[in-house]
């Protein structure tokens, strides 16, 4: 029987646990690992298949988690997080057959309906994965990455109100992350609110300066508002990333052929 916690081996596991939460994963790993043997439960060894995850070292995460499995077949966390690693690696039937046994055996885990609402979003079937979103979120409303997948499926759906108000709440708990700035934008722009979309994206611009996404959605929003010098600076900013983006392309050209005709 392992022993109990030390004070400074609980240091250092929540440490790993912020490094983990903030995307260190290889730092983590490391802290984790060191921890590992001495450790009294299960709970570090399903961080670090996580932190496999983090660092998409697969086949090691799968290792783990199914070790897990074995070793505690009642514990839903090694069976949803099998199932990431499943759903990375294409295996959506065996990734699905996880996630229903995680959900049979912890009904109340939040965790569980997400990466099943997930499946369901892969699969396109929106419906299905709108019922497990919603399902995770009224377990954790705290999350983030619910919302951005609620607001995900409810632009998939056409219901677009429900889409921004989504978005806008996981802009609120993260508000540089790309994906919830992207639905807000791009929800904005459908709704014809150009100068909302725009200044959504100019107030987080170290956020837009680098995602291809955004930096559409910006041009798009600068372009109905006729902020011609934004549109050029962004045109720019995409042929960088993409350098056959038809739509930059057309902008620079008609601009420099404007440019000509007024010299």
């Amino acid at each position: 029987m392992k022993s109990e916690k030390k004070p400074d081996m609980q240091t250092e596991y929540d440490e790993a646990q912020v490094l983990y939460e903030t995307g260190e994963y290889q730092k983590a790993l490391e802290k984790f690992n060191r921890i590992a043997p001495d450790w009294p439960d299960l709970s570090v060894l399903n961080y670090i298949g996580c932190c496999y995850i983090g660092t998409q070292d697969y086949e090691k995460a799968e290792e783990i988690f199914r070790s897990l499995i074995e070793t505690s077949p009642d514990w839903e966390r090694p069976y949803f997080n099998l199932a990431r690693v499943l759903l990375e690696a294409g295996k959506e039937e065996e990734a699905y057959a996880y996630l229903q046994k995680a959900v049979e055996i912890n009904p109340s885990n939040a965790d569980s309906y997400f990466y099943l609402g997930v499946y369901y979003r892969k699969k396109r079937q929106w419906d299905r994965a709108l019922d497990c979103f919603l399902k995770s979120e009224k377990l954790d409303d705290r999350d983030a990455e619910v919302h951005i997948n609620l607001s995900a499926c409810y632009a998939e759906t056409g219901e677009l109100e429900e889409s921004l108000s989504e978005a806008q709440k996981a802009l609120a708990q993260r508000p540089s992350d790309p994906d919830a700035l992207f639905n807000v934008s791009r929800v904005l722009i459908w709704l014809k609110e150009y100068g909302k979309a725009f200044r959504v994206l100019h107030d987080q611009r170290e956020s837009v300066q680098d995602d291809l996404g955004l930096l559409k959605n910006l041009f798009v929003s600068a372009l109905r508002l006729g902020k011609y010098d934004v549109c050029t600076e962004t045109a720019k900013r995409i042929l960088a990333i993409d350098e056959n983006d038809t739509a930059s392309k057309d902008f620079l050209t008609d601009i420099q052929y404007r440019t000509e005709r007024m010299s």
